[in-house]
């Protein structure tokens, strides 16, 4: 039987640490919009980015698009393994 590969705690935290969103901070967000000025109308793609190193201000300005635009839809490239934890 293989032996297990035990590491040190500071090659853990380098190896492991960016999994955990208590280590992290939001720095940048970026949203994309996909808007219809007039029904029936055609459809514009809005690309809003927000960065910063303040990081409930990142969040604040996130949530206040969100209240402009109730009705959305969110998504992500690996957004239930890493955004939607980390937000």
């Amino acid at each position: 039987a293989a032996k297990p590969i035990l590491q040190s705690d500071q090659d853990l935290w380098v190896n492991n640490a960016a999994l955990y969103a208590e280590y992290n901070q939001i720095v940048i967000i970026s949203v994309g919009i996909i808007k219809q000025a007039v029904k029936d109308g055609p459809y514009s793609l809005i690309i809003k980015t927000i960065s910063g190193k303040d990081e409930m201000s990142l969040l604040l300005e996130l949530f206040a698009i969100f209240a402009k635009y109730p009705s959305y839809w969110i998504c992500g490239h690996n957004g239930k393994g890493f955004d939607f934890p980390e937000l």
